[in-house]
């Protein structure tokens, strides 16, 4: 059994702590009008305006003043969950139900009076919405101005937590929960699953378009070893991979021609990862711009699934999946989010160990004592000047360009040191979503 080590180079890169910098900042919050200072959402729409959704309302900001929204303009609840702006339109879920905001006015159309629960999650795709709810998948065709809908009733959805959502090469809708497995909404005929199996793991079926639309449940009965489902991703070979949570990672395989069948195939780690044993429980699978699979473990580092030249698909073989951990070239053992830059490294967000930037050939490590004072990195956002932004808890923001650290903290301005969110406007701004600080936004140097 063959482990790729990484070649450790913390030493060889010189790297220039900038906490004297000052930077351009401006602080937003309760104070300047925002209407609650913990924003858990940025959107922006085509004329530069920001939303901001919190937990008593949505904000909009159009770069000097706020425009604050509630349930007496006619938001369903103040709670925002989902915000999508797309064909000139913002498009809100909020705990309650869900509406829209154009003309300078929130929109409580009739149609939208059909959309039940608590929104979980909005996808577009041809100018139709994907709605998914706690009681419910909805499809609003926003093509015509007389929006239509249709809805997909999914069995107990109330009590199955959705976590993940994925759509395949068909247009088909892959939804996975905590509770109950995963399920397949079939809009479009599938080229993946024979009709036969969807008819045997049929949970319901409605009618979209005056076409039958089959809703199938994939759950221990029938293809996992568990129920819940922590995260989804198609690999290079369009195969599905689940993190089956207290299970492993299983591969869920569509080869009906060699007459396999469709089936888990759960990966075999154990001799991989050496002296631990096989990892059942994984936080993250993230897959970069030529298709490598990185499966992020708890508590145990993660793997990296690679792709073989010559067939162009993810080579699961163990001889060549490589694993790094704090043993192995890695600094930390608890990644949290991954982004791969234009010089196709891969940075990675740990727990307590900071930020890493890893390639084939290193593994460079930034924490304390390279200046990244905080080690709890929980976001992580490349601008589009190819700086590589860290969103730390506890320690406010680090910015990192030409081998050198900017801290954005206190003593810049910053409003809350919690940074749960980070992301750059058309204008090149960056702004920070805090925990209980309102929103900071960094002006273009």
């Amino acid at each position: 059994m063959k482990i790729s080590r990484y070649i450790i180079v913390v030493f060889l890169l010189t790297v220039v702590v900038g906490f004297s910098q000052k930077m351009n900042l401006q602080k937003f919050s309760v104070k300047e009008g925002l209407i609650q200072s913990t924003v858990k959402q940025i959107e922006q729409d085509d004329y530069g305006n920001l939303w901001l959704g919190t937990n008593y309302g949505l904000s909009k900001f159009n770069g000097k003043t706020f425009e604050n929204f509630t349930t007496t303009h006619g938001l369903p609840a103040n709670d925002i969950t989902g915000l999508l702006f797309t064909s000139e339109k913002l498009f809100i879920g909020t705990r309650k139900g869900f509406c829209s905001y154009s003309g300078n006015k929130i929109e409580n159309k009739s149609i939208y009076q059909k959309i039940n629960g608590n929104v979980k999650k909005i996808l577009v795709d041809k100018e139709v919405l994907h709605i998914i709810t706690n009681k419910g998948y909805y499809l609003l065709d926003i093509s015509k101005p007389t929006y239509s809908i249709d809805s997909v009733a999914i069995p107990n959805i109330t009590s199955q937590s959705p976590t993940d959502a994925e759509f395949d090469e068909d247009g088909n809708l892959w939804i996975s929960t905590n509770k109950k497995g995963l399920f397949f909404i079939e809009k479009n005929i599938s080229t993946k699953i024979p009709k036969f199996v969807l008819i045997q793991n049929s949970a319901s079926s409605t009618t979209i378009n005056k076409k039958l639309v089959r809703v199938v449940n994939f759950n221990s009965s029938n293809l996992f070893k568990g129920e819940s489902i922590s995260c989804i991703k198609f690999d290079k070979r369009k195969n599905l991979l689940v993190s089956d949570w207290g299970n492993g990672i299983a591969e869920i395989k569509f080869d009906f021609i060699n007459n396999t069948g469709f089936y888990a195939n759960y990966l075999k780690l154990d001799s991989i990862v050496s002296g631990i044993g096989e990892i059942y429980r994984f936080v993250n699978i993230h897959k970069d711009n030529d298709g490598n699979i990185y499966l992020a473990t708890d508590g145990f580092g993660f793997l990296k699934v690679p792709i073989d030249k010559n067939t162009n698909e993810n080579d699961y073989s163990q001889k060549n999946i490589s694993w790094l951990s704090n043993g192995q070239g890695f600094f930390g053992n608890n990644p949290l989010c991954f982004i791969q830059d234009k010089f196709e490294n891969l940075w990675v967000g740990t727990l307590n160990d900071g930020l890493v930037a890893v390639n084939n050939k290193s593994s460079l490590s930034f924490n304390q004592k390279s200046g990244l004072e905080e080690e709890k990195v929980i976001s992580v956002y490349k601008t589009s000047d190819s700086s590589i932004w860290s969103g730390t808890y506890g320690g406010g923001a680090f910015k990192f360009k030409n081998k050198k650290f900017t801290r954005c903290f206190w003593d810049q301005g910053i409003s809350e040191s919690i940074i749960k969110s980070i992301v750059e406007d058309n204008n090149g701004n960056v702004l920070l979503g805090t925990s209980g600080g309102g929103v900071s936004i960094i002006s273009k140097e």
